[in-house]
């Protein structure tokens, strides 16, 4: 009973000090604009390999585009680490998993609250016929290798990408920053908004282009501060993934 007394409350362990980050917040800021910029050259190729053009951007080029990008960012981020922290590099970015919470846990939160947000914007009639982000709006075709693109996008290569620069770069810089865990949660929240409104929302309207993205970057950096790990807040995104292709699926067969 005595040990349970001990436990930190909700708040003492969100708001608990981590040891800080070895870069600076500019190395931060960098790898934010990196992956914008990396994102909106994977456009660039998907819509030269498609003949397209970027007035007019498909939900497949979209996909292929943030497919391409998200990797770019992810190999350059961990070649990154490797050479800087060496052996060290996964515990820099803490992307090892804490015994609490749980990975079960995280994964039931991430999903819960991808369930909520989506109520919210169904009961507040925000989300319009809008069923996905228009990045993802490709899983509502017939399964075929672009449907397989939005698959890989949604579930891995988006949570890990925006999980090592979001949670894993940004929040803790942050954190040092502003002196905060929840004001640096809130700001990595809108920045990430400022990046997906930019990038990976064309079409999506206030709901996909603003309110979405800011509740679920909000999520995800909230798990990262509280649980101190990116590969927390990597399952979280990865779970807000799962519930996209759950979407999806439903509103084909409805």
């Amino acid at each position: 009973m005595q040990g349970v007394q001990n436990q930190p409350s909700f708040m003492r362990r969100l708001q608990a000090r981590e040891a800080p980050p070895q870069w600076p917040f500019l190395t931060a800021l960098f790898f934010v604009v990196a992956y914008a910029v990396l994102l909106i050259a994977g456009q660039a190729f998907a819509v030269t390999v498609s003949g397209g053009g970027f007035n007019s951007l498909t939900p497949l080029v979209l996909a292929l585009g943030a497919l391409l990008g998200g990797l770019a960012t992810i190999a350059g981020i961990v070649q990154w680490a490797r050479r800087r922290a060496q052996a060290a590099w996964i515990d820099s970015l803490r992307l090892r998993q804490p015994v609490q919470p749980p990975v079960a846990l995280v994964a039931l939160f991430g999903l819960g609250t991808a369930w909520a947000i989506d109520l919210v914007g169904v009961l507040l009639r925000l989300k319009g016929d809008q069923v996905l982000p228009p990045v993802l709006d490709v899983l509502r075709t017939p399964p075929d290798l672009s449907w397989g693109v939005a698959l890989s996008l949604a579930l891995l290569v988006q949570p890990v990408a925006e999980g090592l620069v979001f949670a894993g770069i940004l929040y803790p810089a942050l954190a040092r920053a502003v002196n905060s865990n929840l004001l640096a949660a809130a700001i990595t929240a809108g920045v990430y908004t400022l990046v997906s409104l930019a990038v990976l929302s064309a079409g999506g309207g206030v709901w996909y282009g603003v309110i979405q993205p800011c509740l679920m970057a909000l999520a995800m950096s909230l798990v990262r501060a509280f649980a101190q790990s990116t590969q927390s807040a990597i399952v979280t995104r990865a779970f807000f993934g799962l519930f996209f292709v759950l979407a999806a699926l439903v509103s084909v067969r409805a």
